[in-house]
C-alpha cells in the first residue's frame, strides 16, 4: 500500500500585490503569511534593522511568534540575531534537548509549544535589512527547498519595499516602517 502524502496548503499569491496600494507593514504581513504557508510552518515573524543597526520586531503571526521576536529584540540573542550578524540562514531542528543555545529564547520557544525555527537574513543586493523567522511545533529538518522558497519570497517583498533597489544600497526600509506605524 502506497504511503499517502499530504499536499501543502494553498499559498496566497504574493506577486499579485500592487506595491502602490499597500503599506510596508502589509507587505511584511503578507510575506510572513505566505512563507509560513509555503513552508507549512506554525508561525512566522519579521524583524528589521533600525537606523542604529539594532534588530527590531515589526510583525508576527500569532502571540507565540510575537513574543519570540520581542525576546530576540530585548535580549539580543536568538536565531534572528545570529542570521543578521552572520548574513547566513540559521536553523534549529529541535530545541527540546537544547544545549543552552539561545537559553532564554529557547525556553520561551518551548513554552509556546514550538520546537523548531529557521531564520533567514532579509538581504537585498548584499545588504542585510532584517530577518524572517519561521517556527514549527514539530522537529524538522529545514530543507534546501524550504530555504530557497523563503529566499525568493523575501526578495519579492524587499523589491516591493525598496523599488529603487537597482541603484544599490543604502536602503531605508526602517523609516518606511516607522512612518507606517506612527500615530
Amino acid at each position: 500500500m502506497a504511503q499517502e502524502t499530504l499536499a501543502a496548503p494553498p499559498v496566497p499569491e504574493f506577486t499579485d500585490i500592487e506595491a502602490d496600494f499597500v503599506t510596508p507593514g502589509e507587505v511584511l504581513d503578507v510575506l510572513a503569511q505566505v512563507t509560513a504557508a509555503a513552508l507549512c510552518g506554525t508561525a512566522a515573524g519579521v524583524s528589521l534593522l533600525d537606523g542604529q543597526g539594532q534588530l527590531r520586531y515589526v510583525m508576527a503571526l500569532g502571540l507565540a511568534a510575537t513574543d519570540l521576536e520581542c525576546v530576540q529584540e530585548r535580549d539580543r540573542v536568538g536565531p534572528g540575531i545570529d542570521a543578521v550578524r552572520t548574513g547566513a540562514l540559521v536553523a534549529a531542528k529541535d530545541l527540546t534537548g537544547s544545549d543552552g543555545r539561545w537559553s532564554r529564547y529557547g525556553q520561551r520557544l518551548l513554552a509556546h509549544g514550538l520546537v523548531s525555527v529557521t531564520a533567514l537574513p532579509m538581504e537585498l543586493d548584499g545588504t542585510v535589512l532584517g530577518t524572517l523567522s519561521v517556527y514549527d511545533s514539530a522537529p524538522r529538518d529545514w530543507s534546501a527547498d524550504d530555504h530557497a522558497t523563503a529566499r525568493a519570497l523575501v526578495r519579492t517583498a524587499l523589491v516591493q519595499l525598496c523599488p529603487g533597489h537597482a541603484g544599490g544600497p543604502p536602503y531605508d526600509v526602517w523609516s518606511g516602517i516607522e512612518a507606517a506605524y506612527s500615530v
